[in-house]
């Protein structure tokens, strides 16, 4: 590679050459995450075996106790809730406001 297109790469991609970082193929990375569409599902199940707590009229999601760390936009909700979550999507907020639920950063 020193002489065949040499200009080229030192004019648009001098990082070419070089160390450009380590990851460990042994480090585990654990996310979890729900889509909105599976939360009626949850609060059935929640609501089942314990009594689910209403804000402001609305029951109350906490899916950080639950250990989900986002919330996804897939589907649909039919329900208002309030969701506690770390983390959402922008699609995930617009389908639970439409359905008159509210998001709760954790």
């Amino acid at each position: 590679m020193h002489k065949y297109k040499w200009s080229w790469v030192t004019t648009y991609d001098p990082d070419y050459f070089g160390v450009h970082g380590f990851v460990n193929p042994t480090a585990v990375h654990t996310y979890s995450w729900i889509s909105v569409g599976d939360l009626d599902v949850l609060y059935s199940k929640l609501s089942e075996k314990a009594k689910v707590e209403e804000i402001e009229g609305l029951p109350r999601l906490d899916l950080t106790r639950l250990g989900i760390d986002k919330l996804l936009g897939g589907g649909d909700v039919s329900a208002a809730y309030l969701v506690n979550v770390p983390r959402y999507t922008k699609q995930a907020k617009a389908k639970l406001e439409g359905a008159g639920g509210k998001m709760q950063e954790a």
